[in-house]
């Protein structure tokens, strides 16, 4: 593991502890989650996802700046966006981490993955992975060509993939259209 990765990792999960202490759980996801999952692609962050509000969020990014001495900028979230905002930490020789948020109180409807992703992660207890149904899930829900991509290269490194979860995640999270086209033959 190179300084940069073992760093960034180690400001992950100090990121990640400073939300935990405001009461809300975190968990990898990304690519980072992917490479976990046997997928290993570049990447220029680290993802943790958390489902709180928007005054939780502002406190954990003041938090974060104080006691970690990161610098932190909060991409605040509109009526419009899925997302309910999403934090940028940086700190000197680690990649950023981005807290992303999948809750936005702006919106009236926020039926997606984020929460039950968050709740089914495993892992290392100071750093949770989303499980493989549920990655699947958020790459379809955020939509585009390189989701589709990722849920590929993802679905060909775990051959052994328990297809009727991810059916049920899938459909779960109204992503049946999303999933079908991708979804290898059992």
């Amino acid at each position: 593991m190179s300084v940069v990765a073992g760093a960034t990792l180690q400001f992950a999960r100090e990121v990640r502890t400073v939300a935990v202490e405001h009461g809300v759980p975190a968990a990898l996801i990304g690519a980072a989650a992917m490479a976990v999952h046997g997928y290993v692609r570049a990447t220029g962050d680290v993802d943790l996802a958390v489902v709180t509000d928007i005054a939780t969020l502002r406190a954990i990014s003041r938090a974060i700046t104080k006691t970690l001495g990161a610098a932190v900028t909060f991409d605040e979230p509109d009526e419009d966006d899925p997302l309910g905002g999403v934090l940028t930490c940086r700190r000197d020789g680690a990649l950023p981490v981005q807290v992303v948020n999948f809750v936005n109180e702006r919106r009236v409807r926020n039926h997606n993955p984020g929460l039950e992703a968050i709740r089914t992660s495993s892992g290392d207890a100071s750093m949770p992975v989303v499980d493989l149904p549920h990655l699947i899930a958020l790459k379809l829900w955020a939509g585009g060509p390189k989701g589709q991509h990722d849920v590929r290269e993802l679905l060909a490194v775990n051959a052994d993939a328990d297809l009727a979860a991810i059916d049920d995640v899938c459909h779960r999270f109204d992503l049946d259209e999303a999933w079908r086209p991708l979804r290898p033959a059992s």
